[in-house]
């Protein structure tokens, strides 16, 4: 029997049982088409990164010819399945023209096998890179914000003295929705990645995260907040933390309190703050005049 046959994710209440081809919310059975499944199945192994159109056609029907309405059967199946409200995606998102992303808070998969081990996996991570974020719902991204949050982030970490982290101005270029975290870990040579979704509506926030080793693709940690968008300053601080624990890099106690330090505690004034950077960065006289005028209300 296959490793991947005896496998079991769990995200939430919820369990998928790939050998038995259950799935579990609070232990008691759900009813879920058999592609529906397949398609489920494929998305969990891929992380959370984005599963493109033609990988779900060939790994789901393979050696058939379907239509592409037959995604948005069995996407919205297992939407149903899993509860989700319409509008509102919280395991399943859309990335429109490429395919589709699960970003629930994946627990890792427990292997009905014995694998080997792999020195790669049990090495110390030394270097790390903090992608752009990415948007949980594609037509309504918030460049300034997703580019911002990683911002933030990067400072952080780089006040790990042990930790190598690659400056903004290297992981600028992977704002797109399809990059693969894998790919950009090993173009910015990096031992970890830390990749991450969210979204703005009104005042509440939804921060989806998850760290990344380079090689061999391993999910080391991933969580999801949802809170008031006042509460960013504690979602930093909690991400920050939790990478240097998923790291297992001590800290003093000065070092992690330089770990928490905020330059605001006003959410307005950092929002503002970061429109002001996206436009700066982008080196000309209108953005400019656009940069000078959100900093000016940031400080104001």
């Amino acid at each position: 029997m296959s490793e991947q046959k005896q496998r079991i994710y769990g995200f939430d209440n919820f369990r998928v049982d790939v050998r038995n081809r259950e799935l579990l919310r609070d232990g008691t059975p759900v009813a879920l088409p058999s592609k529906a499944f397949d398609m489920l199945v494929v998305l969990l192994e891929s992380g959370g990164s984005l599963v493109g159109k033609d990988d779900l056609f060939s790994r789901v029907w393979p050696d058939q010819i379907v239509e592409e309405s037959n995604l948005t059967v069995q996407v919205s199946a297992i939407r149903k399945a899993l509860g989700e409200r319409k509008g509102n995606p919280h395991y399943i998102v859309t990335i429109p023209g490429h395919g589709y992303r699960f970003t629930g808070n994946l627990i890792n998969p427990s292997e009905g096998v014995r694998t080997q081990n792999n020195s790669a996996s049990s090495a110390p991570i030394r270097s790390i890179a903090v992608l752009p974020f990415k948007p949980l719902v594609a037509s309504e991204r918030d460049e300034s914000f997703e580019m911002g949050m990683a911002d933030t982030l990067i400072t952080r970490l780089s006040r790990i003295e042990q930790l190598d982290v690659r400056p903004t101005s290297a992981v600028r270029q992977y704002t797109k929705l399809e990059d693969e975290v894998k790919t950009a870990g090993r173009s910015l040579m990096v031992d970890a990645v830390l990749d991450g979704s969210i979204q703005k509506s009104g005042d509440r926030i939804r921060v989806g995260v998850r760290l990344v080793r380079v090689e061999p693709g391993q999910t080391l940690w991933t969580e999801q907040f949802d809170e008031d968008f006042s509460n960013i300053f504690a979602v930093q601080d909690a991400i920050s933390g939790k990478v240097a624990d998923a790291l297992a890099v001590k800290l003093g106690g000065k070092e992690r309190d330089r770990l928490g330090k905020h330059d605001t505690d006003s959410s307005e004034a950092y929002e503002l703050y970061l429109k002001g950077r996206y436009f700066w960065d982008k080196f000309t006289p209108n953005d400019h005049q656009k940069a000078t005028e959100y900093f000016t209300q940031a400080i104001g």
